[in-house]
Order: structure tokens, then sequence, then C-alpha cells
């Protein structure tokens, strides 16, 4: 199964206002456990029809810290009595933004995962840098990690790769959604879906399928 632009913007509309009634509700419901929260439905500002969730988190990232040349002239003079692996580049638990979004994949005609995470500067995070932040599940990628993505041996598609947000088109990191209809079908079927529910339930079935992956819940 797949979703027209359509049912996808109704999927997002509908899925918020479940999110927030039941917030409102019950903070301790087992919907909000199973869901993130916080989305909200953004439009472009010219053009009617490229709405897409949005929502910012605030990560623990271990970043480097930057030391000033005062820092490195005292560890000249102490490098003498001081083993040299302490004086190695120190490494901080920084909190950094994570911007997410669920925006809708012509190509594919599903839901996609397209985030950026920076510092309180701006400068973005490198993928080893991202890495280190509780955003994934541990141990969910292989070992094909390059600076540019993650890799899947035999497949013709990065797993996690770089592009411009369809929206935005500002750089942002993605899942890509080549395998997504195949598995929200095997989902969908499984629970036998009402035809008049199966574009919410479909993103419902999104969002944990994606969980297996990203820590929806996970912040600093």
């Amino acid at each position: 199964m797949t979703l027209t632009r359509a049912q996808f913007d109704a999927a997002c509309k509908a899925f918020i206002q479940k999110i927030d009634h039941k917030a409102l509700d019950n903070g301790s419901d087992t919907v909000l456990r199973r869901f993130p929260t916080g989305w909200s439905w953004r439009e472009h500002n010219s053009y009617p029809g490229l709405g897409y969730l949005s929502r910012s988190v605030t990560l623990p990232a271990q970043c480097p810290v930057e030391e000033s040349d005062d820092v490195h002239e005292i560890q000249d003079v102490a490098v003498e009595s001081m083993d040299e692996a302490a004086l190695s580049v120190s490494v901080s638990a920084t909190p950094v933004t994570c911007q997410q979004y669920v925006v809708y994949s012509a190509t594919f005609q599903v839901p996609a995962f397209y985030f950026s995470v920076h510092r309180s500067d701006g400068v973005g995070l490198s993928l080893e840098e991202i890495m280190s932040t509780p955003l994934f599940r541990p141990h969910v990628f292989p070992d094909t990690q390059t600076s540019h993505g993650v890799d899947v041996p035999g497949s013709a598609f990065a797993l996690l790769s770089q592009g411009d947000h369809p929206t935005l088109d500002v750089p942002c990191w993605y899942l890509h959604p080549c395998h997504t209809a195949e598995v929200i079908d095997e989902i969908l079927e499984e629970v036998k879906v009402n035809p008049s529910e199966s574009s919410e339930r479909y993103l419902e079935a999104w969002f944990m399928v994606v969980g297996n992956m990203i820590n929806w819940n996970q912040s600093a």
C-alpha cells in the first residue's frame, strides 16, 4: 500500500490531533508511549500541497571541546610531568538540537524521515558525532559506515544518506524509504485495518517501524 499526497496530509493531521487529544486526556496513555509527541504540521510558505510534520528535540552528544592557545601553553609546560594520554583532546556531553521531519516521498509515495543535528552555533554534526547521540537505537546499522552515509551490502540504496529536504530545500540526513511500502503492507494485513482508517493506521505503523531504528522519545 502507498499513499497519495492528499492521504499523507490527512493522515498527518489526524495523527497530531490524536496525540494531542491523548496528551490532554491522560499523559500516561499507551498511545503516547508508542508514538512520539511534539509534532506540528507545517506548510510551504509559497506553494500549497507541500506540507510536512516537524518537531525539534534536544539530544546529548559527545562533542570535542575546543582548546585555546593558553590551554596548549599550559599543556606544553605540564607535558614533562604528565602522561601524554592525559593530554588528548577532551570530550564533553554537549546538548545539540535535532530537527526532525516526516515528509512525503513523491517517488515512493510513502512517508520518509528527514533530520538534521546542529550545535548551538548552528554547525551541523558529522555522521560520527550524530552516532554518538541517542537518536539511533544501538546496533541498528551495519558496519558499512562512511562520512556520507550508511550503506547496506547488496542494496542499490544507502540506508542513511544526505539529501535536500523536499519542501524546505535545505541539507538533511534521511532514511531511504525504498522498502517502506512492503513492510507496512505486512503489518496492515496482519491487523486487518478498516479501509476507512487505512491512511491514519498506515502512518501509525510507519512510526512503529521507523521506531525500530529511531529513539523517538529519547532526549537530553
